[in-house]
């Protein structure tokens, strides 16, 4: 649902205020500041894959389907979060 326009410039006029009484808060809730965790959920990806690749060559001496379905989804999950850290480097 769309702001009416007085709605969106009271909104306006306090992202304003904000800004001019405490820039650093201001700068930690828009989207730039926003940014940061991204890299943290792409390295806890690619560490969850790594992880998962350890368990599916460990996994593969007991059932060797098993432990290279463990396998791939680790590599997937490396990929995974090598991408999501790359796709938030270019943003910057």
């Amino acid at each position: 649902m769309a702001l009416s326009d007085g709605e969106q410039r009271r909104l306006d006029e306090i992202a304003a205020g904000l800004t001019l009484e405490d820039p650093t808060f201001a700068q930690r809730i828009t989207h730039a500041g926003l940014r940061r965790p991204r890299i943290v959920v792409a390295l806890a990806v690619f560490v969850m894959g790594m992880v998962a690749l350890v368990l599916g060559l460990v996994l593969t001496d007991a059932s060797l389907i098993f432990g290279l379905v463990i396998l791939g989804l680790g590599l997937t999950a490396m990929a995974g979060g090598v991408i999501l850290a790359l796709r938030e480097r270019r943003r910057r």
